[in-house]
């Protein structure tokens, strides 16, 4: 049986799993040479001409994205459409297509079923997850679960802004009158930003866009207390979770760069200590997850997942935080793991087989 896992967002990518175990991973920025390039009508989608090397027929589809609001309910059928053209125009026919509205569940898929771990609970910290539904102001920002075997259950998921930079810019309300809304008991939806929201902000506002990992890069060389001594996060009491103090953060950026919060030219000094403060806030914040992940879960077997978990320097602080806990970070965090994650979750939880392959090695290019 030929699984193959499509994701359409950016870090478009395949995964290729042969009864269960991962046969090939392909990003497809590796052969068209532009760094995390999504996918467009007309492009040739490279990736899928290594599929024709292993099968020419594949039993089960999945796309995984994570739902691009500008397309009709979330779903870039087109894109779909595509696909399935460009395998056939290879020779490659299908039978069953899969497409939920998911994207941390696929972190959580690939990033458990890699672990060798029997149960686990995961954390997944990602900047764009899904809309709460097609109208809301709001995107999938933390999420956690608990899987054993072909199970899982959702422990607890907090939405919060979709665009922090045009929000905070723009002074919008995504939820007027209140800082967070209790759903249910296991959903929030909030006015603050995640961990790597938070990195996305302080890219642009530095001059580095889409350079997450130069900020983790220049945190050792600033002072964190030079920018600023305000926290970062406040704990809200009415629906029991910490959220940003979204204030703070546009008073210690303005501090630093003594303006109007703006994208800058680059410079050094502010640059630093305004990364040093965001590596500071956000790990203790991530302990704290980690933390109320353990408790809500009883487990010490936990799994990291979602593009923050790429912050290898943080990634560090929680095992020096947590000593008695076994951690598994997936190496592939990024949204181009979702495509493993979604072949996994079809073999695993939909088709409920329970043969597990770990990862073993990242070297499963075409």
């Amino acid at each position: 049986m030929f699984i193959l896992g499509v994701n359409i967002s950016h870090h478009p990518s395949i995964a290729l799993l042969k009864d269960g175990e991962l046969i090939l991973y392909l990003e497809d920025d590796r052969l068209n040479r532009q760094k995390e390039a999504e996918w467009n009508i007309g492009d040739r989608m490279q990736s899928f001409e290594n599929v024709a090397r292993y099968t020419k027929h594949i039993d089960h589809i999945i796309f995984v994205s994570y739902v691009k609001d500008r397309f009709y309910d979330g779903i870039d059928y087109d894109l779909i459409e595509q696909s399935q053209n460009r395998l056939e125009s290879l020779g490659i026919t299908h039978d069953e297509l899969h497409f939920h509205k998911e994207h941390h569940l696929y972190h959580a898929t690939n990033a458990f079923y890699s672990s060798e771990f029997k149960e686990a609970a995961a954390l997944i910290i990602d900047a764009n997850g899904v809309l709460f539904n097609d109208w809301s102001k709001c995107r999938e920002i933390e999420s956690m679960y608990y899987f054993s075997e072909t199970d899982y259950e959702v422990v607890h998921k907090v939405y919060g802004i979709v665009d922090p930079i045009f929000t905070m810019i723009n002074n919008i309300d995504p939820v007027p009158g209140q800082s967070s809304i209790k759903i249910d008991d296991k959903t929030i939806l909030s006015c603050t930003m995640g961990c790597a929201q938070i990195f996305n902000l302080i890219c642009w506002t530095v001059g580095l866009a889409n350079e997450a990992g130069k900020i983790m890069g220049l945190s050792p060389y600033g002072d964190a207390k030079k920018a600023g001594t305000e926290p970062w996060f406040k704990f809200d009491e009415e629906v029991g979770i910490w959220i940003t103090d979204n204030k703070n953060i546009l008073n210690t950026i303005r501090r630093c760069f003594n303006i109007p919060l703006e994208p800058q030219k680059f410079l050094f000094e502010p640059s630093a200590n305004l990364s040093k403060k965001a590596q500071e806030e956000t790990e203790k914040h991530t302990i704290r997850l980690i933390q109320e992940l353990i408790d809500k879960t009883g487990t010490n077997n936990v799994v990291l997942s979602g593009g923050y978990f790429l912050n290898c320097v943080n990634n560090y602080q929680y095992v020096k935080a947590f000593p008695e806990v076994n951690f598994f970070v997936d190496p592939c965090a990024h949204d181009g793991g979702t495509s493993i994650g979604g072949a996994r979750y079809v073999w695993h939880n939909v088709l409920k087989n329970k043969q597990r392959y770990p990862l073993k090695s990242l070297f499963l290019g075409g």
